[in-house]
């Protein structure tokens, strides 16, 4: 609790003006808190489906491994044709059907299936999947087992095998450093990129290649109203109400699932967006949402969501569908509960406590995998929710014109959850069109680059694809930071990060750096130009100056200067140069077209830092923090 004390005073958010970052200090004061004297922050909700009664067992007419051998992290399917007299093909309490696989070191899982199709169009037999991703090679074996109301029922054993090389790996919090992200073979993972909420499978396909081309590797999707949802009222075609899914759908979300993998784009699947728990806003659909008891739901108002049984078991079977059909993609970065959760209707803290305590113990219950699990809010984060072990990581929405002092803001706030954090959505405004007017990427440009230089798990995201990035084709502002960013692994290093004033000039450049004992990196920008100004001048000033630097561990440094925001390729950056510190300190002049520069610095591989301490930049006090 000190530390966040003395964090909120060296920032001066205690005078900060109003909006979210006054709430946030207050949010992550109760926070620390709750930490320092752990409680249960509400009863837990049970996250366990019914035990099924014993009887007659349905049948299995054929059980079939897609292929004999898997790669490594690739996707094992098992289909089977299933005859029962279930009524709901998607209630597990009607009929649960699973896999048990054992890997070849002897260890068990359980994989939950999914119903694919009806089988030849006849509802007594169907056609159901079991979608696998082995993390083991050598042979694996296995069998399913069908249960319903009538009995359990067991299939002939099968087998497959995975084979090297693999796939790659999915994603996880590092295990010896949890504030970043790394691969589960061990390499570091940094997410670059930017929510593409929605759209159709072709939109998908044209934006996730100019993503890849441009070094992106990661996106925000929705799995709700508004994209490939699964269940939905039958206000909408192909929606036939409560419990019951959309077929057509779930396989137009398997054709995004291939174009991840083809492109390379980690996913975080959003599964509940908030405006289906809302009655007022800029689009509320409380009014076709399935649970709403006017059309037969158990919901009597939207926080009813939250609280009320049968919603809840409702809500674990949707889970469960999500999970089984493409969960075993390394591909799905994380689950995101919910986006946006308090904007909706009556929220209260401790029901959404108590929901995403249920839900995310039930989400690692079942999930053979293991996907990462987080969620969102708009406002004012539910720090309970954020503290529970079962969220993985955590995330900020950020819309501010001041982008640069928000982010520094943020970072020294949700830096005290000790978990990967990121923002997962930014921009000028809320409202459209606001952002639209920044044709060149300004304010896009500013917020990933001042997010790079800070220590967090991954880069802010910026929200309006369909209103910016996606018309005004700024993909390319992507690359160079995708690759300055190659090469660089923060887990392993502790890293001190600064801002301030290259010169004592009045608003003159503004410098960003993060520095550790064997790499040191700057951003340096015109903050009469960045973020934003809606006309560019004609004449760009170049940025000039010099910058000491200190406690540098003496050897070779390897420096290299960028110009990013007038790089188009990824591969653009000035040639190297050499220099060698032999009293901890260098000085480096500034001398590059503006709007801004940066550079990279890192100690030759020959050399070994002779510091644990963290490199320093003399730099001049940032004034007018809070402009």
């Amino acid at each position: 609790m000190r530390i966040l004390i003395n964090v909120m005073k060296s920032l001066n958010l205690a005078s900060a003006r109003g909006g979210i970052f006054t709430v946030l200090a207050a949010v992550l004061f109760q926070a620390a808190v709750f930490a320092e004297n752990p409680e249960s922050p509400a009863p837990a909700i049970t996250a366990e489906p019914a035990v099924l009664s014993a009887g007659k067992p349905p049948s299995i007419r054929k059980v079939e491994v897609s292929h004999r051998h898997i790669a490594k992290y690739g996707k094992a399917e098992i289909c089977a044709d299933i005859v029962s007299d279930r009524q709901n093909p998607f209630d597990p309490d009607e009929i649960r059907v699973e896999a048990h696989l054992v890997s070849p070191s002897g260890i068990k899982k359980v994989a939950p299936a999914f119903f694919y199709a009806a089988k030849n169009g006849e509802m007594e037999g169907g056609d159901w999947r079991v979608r696998f991703s082995p993390d083991e090679p050598g042979e694996w074996k296995g069998e399913l087992v069908v249960i319903g109301p009538r009995g359990e029922k067991d299939s002939e054993s099968f087998r497959f095998g995975c084979t090297l090389p693999a796939l790659p790996a999915p994603i996880r919090v590092c295990r010896e450093n949890p504030a970043y992200f790394e691969r589960a073979d061990g390499e570091f993972f940094y997410p670059i990129g930017h929510n593409v909420c929605w759209g159709s499978v072709k939109d998908y396909e044209a934006q996730f290649s100019k993503m890849h081309q441009n070094g992106e590797n990661w996106s925000r999707i929705f799995v709700a109203p508004s994209n490939f949802d699964i269940e939905w009222s039958n206000s909408r075609p192909g929606f036939r109400g409560l419990g019951q899914y959309n077929l057509k759908s779930a396989q137009q979300l398997d054709q995004i699932m291939d174009l991840a993998e083809r492109y390379g784009i980690r996913l975080q699947l959003v599964l509940h967006e908030h405006c289906g728990i809302t009655t007022q806003g800029t689009d509320p659909q409380w009014q076709n949402n399935p649970f709403n008891k006017a059309l037969g739901g158990p919901c009597a108002t939207p926080p009813d969501f939250f609280t009320e049984p049968k919603a809840l078991s409702l809500e674990r079977n949707r889970i469960r569908y999500i999970v089984a059909r493409w969960g075993y993609s390394s591909y799905v970065m994380a689950w995101e509960l919910f986006n946006d959760v308090d904007l909706g209707d009556g929220f209260d803290r401790k029901a959404d406590t108590s929901w995403h305590l249920a839900m995310a113990q039930y989400l690692k219950k079942i999930d053979p995998h293991g996907r990462m699990i987080t969620t969102s809010y708009s406002g004012e984060p539910n720090s309970d929710v954020f503290l529970l072990p079962e969220i993985d990581f955590t995330q900020l929405h950020v819309f501010d014109e001041a982008i640069v002092e928000k982010l520094i803001k943020s970072m020294a706030i949700f830096s005290e959850f000790k978990k990967p954090y990121f923002i997962g959505e930014f921009g000028r405004s809320l409202q459209e069109g606001v952002d639209k007017k920044d044709q060149k990427g300004m304010f896009l440009h500013t917020g990933i680059w001042a997010q790079f230089m800070m220590p967090s798990g991954g880069n802010a995201m910026s929200w309006w694809w369909y209103d910016l990035i996606k018309p005004s084709n700024l993909y390319h502002r992507f690359g160079p930071l995708s690759a300055f960013a190659t090469g660089i692994d923060r887990r392993n290093e502790k890293w001190n990060w600064q801002f301030g004033d290259l010169t004592k000039e009045p608003q003159g450049p503004r410098v960003l750096s993060i520095a550790s004992p064997r790499a040191v990196m700057f951003w340096i920008y015109n903050p009469k130009i960045l973020p934003y100004v809606e006309t560019m001048p004609e004449t760009v000033p170049d940025i000039e100056g010099e910058i000491t630097i200190e406690n540098l561990s003496p050897g070779k440094w390897i420096i290299e200067k960028w110009e990013p925001f007038n790089s188009y390729v990824s591969t653009q950056q000035v040639p190297r140069t050499d220099e060698t510190s032999e009293d901890g300190k260098m000085t480096i002049k500034v001398k590059a077209l503006g709007p801004d520069c940066a550079f990279r610095m890192r100690l030759a591989a020959k050399d070994k830092p002779q510091t644990e301490n963290c490199p320093s930049l003399k730099l001049e006090p940032w004034e007018n923090k809070s402009r």
